[in-house]
């Protein structure tokens, strides 16, 4: 079908704008200074235009509206800082989204300069010094040709990605050095994923049930959130994954673990442990821990709100296991979707089914469907289900 465009079909530009947003780049700060002044700003389009020319050339694409347009184009030089994984502050702020608070916006970063004197952030990952060659309008952004005259990388990092209008990262997918001569032949090689969370409380009793029944194995665990372990296993990399979630889309194949209820994580000696369950208003005066990924901590705030408790959240970490040893420390309370995190915690740490109406969490173990399921994958699915069940 062919579209024709122009003003009787004024949606194909939100189509365009749609399409482009599922086309990840990197985030990259284009800056300047010079006569005509020292100016930033966010930019994801930067592509390179060649390589084998002496300098290297590449290209930005930036606004005509953008406060920084007219001072790149009269200095006649900038620097693209490709960000850091971890610099999306610095963007927000270049972006404009921080205009009220942040009246420098230079003030995000450290600066430095190199063949030019556009501004360089100390430790981005790589930055690139250009002098502008040539320039072309089109609609309203001017397309910038710069020659590099300088590059300065930091060694090794992963770049800060922008794709369906979220911050992302480059994860990459490892296969594994081949199998070591002097291995046992009877070792099966096994690739498993599970998710990040719960992985160090359920893999190593996992791979101790396998080891027992006679199934030792070569293994290589790989632990993440659902886009890297859904990344590993459609590219082979994984074999099978212990995941959350039941709907995997129609190239991976699902069975079900276990279906959990939230729990709450708290001290052996504290006056809430004395309870079988634990409700929402009993926790909106103590400090809560929360040490899970964005959406299930968003599930459990939801719920405590929904159950008239405003969480009060005083520690943030990306380790359950922090959260396991501040709760130990009587410093908090924290709540879990997957009851096994209290495995192991020992008798200082007891486990209180949340008291809430909210609907089960599923844990599923997940393949893909066009390759041959691992010799394993039924007895690994029987004993992660013994597991739960022990949980």
């Amino acid at each position: 079908m062919v579209i024709e465009i122009g003003s009787e079909n004024p949606s194909l530009q939100q189509k365009y704008f749609d399409a482009m947003s599922f086309a990840p780049a990197t985030v990259n700060i284009v800056t300047t200074d010079g006569p005509d002044g020292r100016a930033g700003v966010t930019v994801s389009a930067m592509s390179s235009v060649s390589a084998d020319t002496d300098p290297p050339t590449l290209l930005v694409c930036i606004n005509e509206r953008s406060a920084a347009t007219e001072q790149i184009l009269g200095n006649g030089i900038f620097c693209v800082n490709i960000l850091h994984e971890h610099q999306s502050y610095i963007s927000d702020v270049f972006a404009g989204r921080y205009k009220d608070t942040v009246p420098d916006k230079f003030g995000a970063a450290s600066w430095t300069t190199h063949a030019t004197t556009a501004p360089a952030i100390v430790d981005a990952l790589a930055a690139l010094d250009c002098r502008i060659v040539s320039t072309k309008k089109v609609g309203l952004h001017h397309v910038i040709f710069g020659e590099v005259q300088h590059i300065e990388l930091s060694g090794s990092g992963n770049a800060l990605t922008y794709a369906n209008r979220a911050y992302g990262s480059v994860q990459p997918v490892n296969f594994g050095p081949a199998p070591c001569e002097g291995l046992s032949e009877d070792a099966l090689p096994l690739s498993i994923g599970c998710f990040h969370t719960f992985a160090p409380y359920l893999l190593p009793p996992l791979v101790k049930k396998l080891k027992e029944a006679g199934h030792p194995v070569r293994l290589n665990l790989i632990e993440g959130d659902r886009r890297r372990l859904t990344l590993g296993l459609m590219s082979g990399e994984i074999d099978c994954a212990v995941m959350y979630g039941n709907d995997f889309g129609s190239e991976l194949s699902m069975a079900l673990v276990a279906s959990l209820s939230p729990h709450v994580l708290i001290a052996a000696n504290h006056r809430l442990a004395k309870q079988n369950t634990i409700s929402p208003a009993d926790l909106a005066r103590e400090p809560m821990i929360s040490a899970i990924d964005q959406a299930a901590s968003q599930r459990i705030e939801n719920l405590m709100q929904e159950h008239g408790a405003t969480p009060n959240i005083l520690y943030r970490s990306s380790s359950l296991e922090m959260a396991r040893s501040m709760v130990r420390e009587e410093l908090g309370f924290a709540v879990v979707l997957a009851n096994i995190a209290a495995r192991g915690a020992g008798s200082a740490i007891v486990s209180r089914k949340f008291d809430v109406d909210a609907e089960p969490t599923d844990i599923s173990l997940v393949r893909h469907r066009n390759d041959p399921a691992h010799p394993l994958h039924d007895l690994i699915l029987d004993i992660a289900r013994d597991i739960w069940t022990e949980a």
